[in-house]
C-alpha cells in the first residue's frame, strides 16, 4: 500500500495517495496546492466559495484611500458628496445585453485596470471584499482609464 498524506480542502481532510519516487521524506506539496487551500474570499465577513463576479455591466473598483471629506469618525461633509477617484479594478462584469438586437455589448475595463471613477458617495455598493474597502459601480461611473 502506497504512503498517504492529507490535503486540507476547507471544511475536510481529503486522503492523497503520496508518489514515493517523486517525494522524498519530509518534502512539501506543491505550492500550487498550498496556495489553493489559503486562499478565501471575504465579503463583508461572510466566506465566499469562490471569488466575486460582478453582473451585466458592473465594475468592482478598489478605491484608492482618501481621507479629505470625511470626519475623524467617517461621517461624509456634503461638499464633498460628488467626487473624482481612482482606483483598480478587481473584477468586472461580461457586459449588458442589447435589448433590440440582443448581441453583448462588452464592459470597457478589465480586472487589473487602473481607472479614475465618478464617485457619488451615497450611490452604488461600499463592500469590503478581502479585507479591503471596494466600491461596486455600473461602468458608466468609469470616467477614464489610466496607463503606465
Amino acid at each position: 500500500m502506497a504512503p498517504v498524506i492529507a490535503a486540507l480542502c476547507l471544511s475536510f481532510v481529503l486522503p492523497l495517495p503520496l508518489d514515493t519516487a517523486r517525494h522524498a521524506r519530509g518534502a512539501t506539496p506543491a505550492p500550487a496546492l498550498m496556495e489553493a487551500a489559503a486562499t478565501t474570499y471575504r465579503l463583508n465577513n461572510y466566506l465566499l466559495p469562490a471569488p466575486l463576479t460582478p453582473r451585466n455591466n458592473m465594475v468592482l473598483v478598489k478605491l484608492r484611500k482618501s481621507e479629505e471629506g470625511e470626519t475623524s469618525r467617517g461621517l461624509v461633509l456634503a461638499a464633498s458628496q460628488r467626487k473624482i477617484r481612482d482606483g483598480e479594478v478587481a473584477a468586472a462584469g461580461p457586459g449588458l445585453t442589447h435589448p433590440e438586437s440582443g448581441q453583448l455589448l462588452p464592459t470597457g475595463v478589465g480586472a487589473g485596470d487602473h481607472v479614475l471613477c465618478e464617485e457619488i458617495v451615497m450611490e452604488g455598493e461600499a463592500i469590503d471584499y478581502l479585507g479591503e474597502k471596494h466600491r461596486m459601480l455600473p461602468d458608466s461611473r468609469v470616467v477614464a482609464t489610466l496607463e503606465g
